[in-house]
């Protein structure tokens, strides 16, 4: 600093040489950066016809200019660690900085970046520890005329841009770009979520704020992404609601905000469900509901009929966290087709589901042989108006010569079915009464025994 000649120079005491040249063929150099963590010097060389040079410095080294540019097979000179040409487009390297900033990911530190004058740009250079080149590209676009830089006691790049005469700022910032969330959330349910950067968290990591703008969506109120993360997860869970309840998501890092709606539908009813929509007077059938129930509780659902001849329970109990329970309706007899709207209620949702109910009379019972020896087996034969869904048809005999099942069904889509029956011994010919009921409707079939 004060002007003397250090004494380790490499030329000092070789006269003629002049003892303050520590390094030599250079065209222009410009700018010269001291890795950090070595004594190592890089220095830029603009070149003139062909090629731009950076230079990894040894004491006394001869770089070749103006006998040599760019990479050189003359053993007498030290080639450049990197270069670049300018034959295609007019180019201009101007050194440089290494990084070393927390504000920066990781993936960045201890690269060299340098200015390109004429393309407007920050590129970089990858070293390994031995100064070998591992690595390039561009840094950042749309520098105006970059010709010298430095790093900020806030850790953001600084650089001088010559043409627009101004000194510019160079800030790291992952911002978000994706909240990879449903679209359509059930109420009362818990799920992961996640959310991506443009680009992996700088040294000193990245934390995301998190917001929803309404109390049914719950979330972390920020994240926290490591350094080199692109992605992290976070846990979303939501509330039992009574309609479909559109919330928008927001992930925010300073100056960026990034949305997405997702819309939670009702938790609780989700419908009525039979396999059929028309029955027969006197038949039971299932009818299903659909329900989420995501409570630790059961669930007591309401039900109710538009009309008595269709008998339902007055309340179905669907069990924690489960989605359905069916539960059994009876069609009473009817004259005529009739529609009956069965409703759930629970929780303040209702669930509606039509069923006619067709007339299914019962018009005759026979048997088969008649008269019947006694202590013998025959054959019983109900027969009805229409066909059924499966109508039930109770069957009794007035005395105890004759045993026959207490019910026969009619088979889904028939009028007609049969029984076997048996008959006790007789002495002498009777004449006994079997009969069969379906809802109101009574039919009897006289029956002879005969010794």
């Amino acid at each position: 600093a004060d002007g003397t000649i250090p004494g380790d120079n490499p030329f000092v005491n070789q006269a003629p040489k002049r003892p303050e040249i520590w390094a030599y063929g250079f065209r222009n150099p410009f700018r010269l950066t001291v890795r950090p963590g070595t004594n190592v010097p890089f220095v830029a060389d603009v070149g003139e016809t062909t090629w731009e040079e950076l230079n990894v410095i040894t004491p006394g080294g001869n770089y070749g200019w103006p006998l040599a540019e760019g990479p050189s097979s003359n053993s007498l000179f030290v080639n450049p660690a990197f270069s670049y040409d300018h034959v295609s487009a007019s180019k201009c390297i101007c050194g440089g900085v290494f990084m070393k900033s927390v504000k920066f990911p990781s993936v960045y530190q201890s690269r060299y970046l340098y200015g390109e004058y004429k393309q407007h740009l920050l590129n970089y250079v990858d070293f390994n520890p031995s100064n070998i080149v591992i690595g390039q590209g561009t840094f950042a676009a749309s520098a105006t005329g970059p010709v010298d830089f430095t790093l900020g006691a806030d850790g953001s790049l600084y650089y001088v841009a010559l043409i627009s005469k101004t000194v510019q700022k160079v800030s790291y910032q992952a911002i978000p770009i994706a909240i990879s969330i449903p679209t359509l959330i059930d109420g009362g349910t818990t799920l992961e979520a996640s959310i991506s950067l443009n680009a992996v968290a700088p040294v000193s990591g990245q934390r995301v704020s998190l917001a929803s703008s309404s109390p049914s969506l719950t979330m972390p109120s920020s994240i926290f992404l490591l350094s080199g993360r692109l992605t992290a997860p976070f846990a979303v869970s939501t509330l039992p609601v009574t309609s479909d309840t559109a919330v928008t998501v927001s992930a925010t890092v300073p100056g960026t905000t990034l949305t997405k709606v997702v819309t939670i539908k009702p938790n609780g009813l989700r419908g009525l469900y039979s396999a059929v929509s028309s029955v027969a007077s006197g038949v039971s059938f299932n009818i299903t509901i659909g329900l989420i129930n995501p409570a630790s509780q059961p669930a007591n659902v309401n039900i109710t009929a538009s009309s008595g001849l269709l008998s339902v329970p007055a309340h179905v109990t669907v069990s924690a966290f489960s989605s359905s329970k069916s539960f059994q309706a009876l069609a009473l007899p009817v004259a005529a087709a009739t529609s009956v709207v069965v409703t759930a209620n629970w929780a303040g949702t209702t669930k509606s589901h039509s069923f006619t109910i067709l007339p299914s009379e019962l018009a005759s019972i026979t048997v088969t042989p008649n008269p019947i020896q006694g202590g013998t087996n025959g054959i019983g034969t109900v027969t009805l108006t229409g066909t059924t869904a499966g109508a039930t048809v109770s069957i009794s005999d007035n005395t105890s010569l004759i045993s026959t099942p207490p019910t026969v069904t009619i088979p889904s889509g028939s009028s007609q079915s049969s029984f076997t029956f048996s008959t006790l011994p007789v002495n002498s010919t009777v004449t006994r009464t079997m009969s069969a009921v379906l809802g109101s409707t009574t039919r009897t079939v006289q029956v002879t025994l005969v010794r």
